[in-house]
């Protein structure tokens, strides 16, 4: 109701929450595609979006007309979006262990090993998924935007070792929409390959009913309330899309 959802299940790599044909939670209603015609003779429009937003040749292996992307690419545009460089220790070889983590307007949260460019895994907020189409079809007529924003890390390595262990050490990311929208996410990534979503800010909702598009990079700082200091994030109250069209300074909406 104060308008930031916490997931009753945080865990991301689960079964239930994987983005494949095989998941019954993820419906045509919650992709937005009720109606949407067969791409492939004799494959559902949502077996073939799945497929393809797994980054399967989804279209020319049925002998489709390729006349989309027969491939999702390994990652969409990150046109505002800084990523994250978030040290877990050091490798091996005495480099640094690094994972760099970075939004795409295809709708994508990604993690990248730094040594070997290989993905750790990627998240696609729910809120997104309706736009895994227009990106599919690439017939939109506009430029789509999902995951604008930069992402910033928290690191608490308590001890100062450079390495993320023990229960009172943290890292956790937070990444905003900026054009494509007004949440506002956060992420427990202190174990990389096991990936939690803790919470959401849902713009537009509760006590954030008047929340913008969220533009502003996410600060996080330490503040005084009365003698207790205490962890925040700070960021912007959002920018008013009603603002594009303005040819006179105008009041915002939000």
């Amino acid at each position: 109701s104060d308008g930031v959802m916490t997931p009753a299940n945080s865990t991301i790599i689960t079964g239930s929450n994987k983005v494949d044909n095989a998941t019954t939670a993820l419906t045509d209603t919650l992709l937005d595609i009720i109606g949407y015609a067969e791409i492939v003779p004799g494959t559902p429009y949502r077996e073939t979006l799945t497929n393809w937003a797994r980054g399967l040749d989804a279209l020319s292996e049925h002998g489709a007309v390729d006349t989309y992307t027969d491939a999702r690419p390994v990652m969409g545009d990150p046109l505002h979006a800084e990523p994250a460089l978030v040290q877990y220790g050091q490798l091996p070889s005495g480099d640094p262990d690094l994972v760099a983590y970075v939004a795409t307007n295809d709708g994508y949260l990604h993690a990248f090993s730094t040594d070997t460019g290989e993905e750790v895994f990627s998240f696609i907020p729910q809120e997104v998924l309706p736009r895994l189409q227009l990106v599919m079809e690439n017939n939109s007529g506009n430029k789509v935007y999902a995951l604008d924003g930069n992402v910033v890390a928290w690191v608490n390595d308590a001890d100062g070792d450079g390495t993320i262990s023990g229960a009172s050490e943290h890292v956790y990311i937070y990444f905003g929409m900026r054009r494509g929208g007004r949440n506002i996410y956060a992420m427990d990534v202190t174990d990389r390959k096991n990936p939690k979503l803790l919470w959401v800010i849902q713009g537009g909702t509760g006590d954030y009913k008047e929340l913008g598009q969220t533009w502003s990079s996410i600060n996080v700082e330490k503040v005084k309330d009365g003698s207790t200091e205490k962890t925040v994030l700070m960021f912007g109250g959002g920018y008013d899309t009603a603002q594009d069209g303005v040819a006179i300074r105008s009041a915002d909406t939000v």
